[in-house]
């Protein structure tokens, strides 16, 4: 399996502003996410951002990466039922 370079990040208990999933992590390349960085619900598939406390947001724009990302992980979770 190739590196690349993500590490996951453990942070306080959250939720989900749209379904109330209760979130505690995410994985990314930097230390710890940052305001701003887009993130996905694992519960509904949200696209979701961080604020600076690391609560989330529902995002207003989304760069197409993240769409994809969003689309590659609803199939993964299909797939898995």
């Amino acid at each position: 399996m190739e590196n690349d370079n993500k590490t996951t990040h453990f942070f306080f208990e959250t939720k989900c502003p749209k379904c109330g999933k209760r979130l505690d992590a995410a994985v990314g390349p930097s230390d710890r996410p940052n305001k701003d960085d887009y993130t996905i619900c694992v519960g509904c598939l949200s696209i979701l951002q961080f604020n600076e406390d690391l609560t989330m947001r529902i995002a207003k724009d989304s760069p197409y990466e993240v769409e994809q990302a969003r689309d590659n992980f609803r199939r993964f979770k299909h797939s898995l039922n």
